[in-house]
């Protein structure tokens, strides 16, 4: 089995294309934490919150997935990475 027919198993609730369909390639995986505005009913914003998240990105797509107690992880987002440029940047401690 190959590493990105292993991974489309381990996501639950899948949308869409099946991942082999549409990339050739993983590339990498990681946690990441998402930042999220919250709004009030009037529109306007009244805090922040954040969600963990695991990614795994193919040479096309990036998987947006939550990891269950489990295991396996949950479907969130795709985004196709076309149109995109991403860069691997190094994590920093918050200091310069």
């Amino acid at each position: 089995m190959s590493t990105i027919q292993r991974i489309q198993r381990s996501i639950e609730g899948w949308e869409g294309k099946v991942i082999g369909f549409m990339c050739t390639e993983f590339i990498r995986e990681g946690d990441l934490h998402m930042f999220h505005r919250i709004h009030t009913m009037k529109d306007t914003i009244r805090g922040k919150s954040w969600s963990q998240r695991h990614v795994f990105l193919f040479d096309h797509l990036l998987v947006i997935t939550k990891q269950l107690k489990s295991g396996t992880f949950k479907y969130k987002q795709q985004i196709k990475v076309q149109c995109c440029d991403i860069f691997d940047l190094s994590d920093d401690d918050g200091k310069g």
